[in-house]
């Protein structure tokens, strides 16, 4: 929009865009609260079993690495190791996470905080196995046979 003779140039912000720009403020500020309140919190990943990670495939994890704000990564697959062969018969479990994250970080092999809404944070040792389809992805092993 342009003013009369004389005065500068003004841009005009709806009230939509006003509206959609305070609640993308507000989301991003009680989200960044949300999220220290996630990752500050932690769980042994010796309580999270196969079948909470299981039901967790296709949805988001956190995770903090060396001061940076959070990265996003997805779970997209949680699959169960081989048993050992033999006659031994292990208690425990054992399973595989991968994880895909975006193209624009890329996490070094290291133990790092992830969080889940649903199974709260833990640390666990990412290890970046190659992309798929142009976006980096984690491999996580997690072996409790041996307890």
């Amino acid at each position: 929009m342009e003013l009369g003779e004389g005065s500068s140039r003004v841009s005009v912000v709806t009230r939509r865009q006003a509206l959609k720009l305070g609640l993308a403020a507000a989301v991003a500020v009680s989200g960044g609260l949300a999220v220290d309140r996630l990752l500050s919190s932690l769980r042994p990943i010796g309580e999270l079993s196969f079948k909470e990670f299981a039901g967790q495939v296709g949805k988001p994890f956190l995770v903090q690495f060396k001061g940076r704000p959070a990265l996003s990564l997805r779970l997209t697959a949680a699959s169960p190791l081989p048993r050992p062969a033999g006659g031994y018969r292990p208690a425990g479990e054992g399973f595989s996470l991968r994880f895909e994250g975006p193209t624009a970080s890329v996490l070094a092999q290291d133990t790092y905080r992830v969080a889940s809404s649903a199974l709260g944070s833990f640390d666990i040792f990412l290890v970046p196995i190659g992309p798929h389809q142009g976006a980096p992805v984690y491999e996580a092993v997690v072996n409790r046979f041996w307890r």
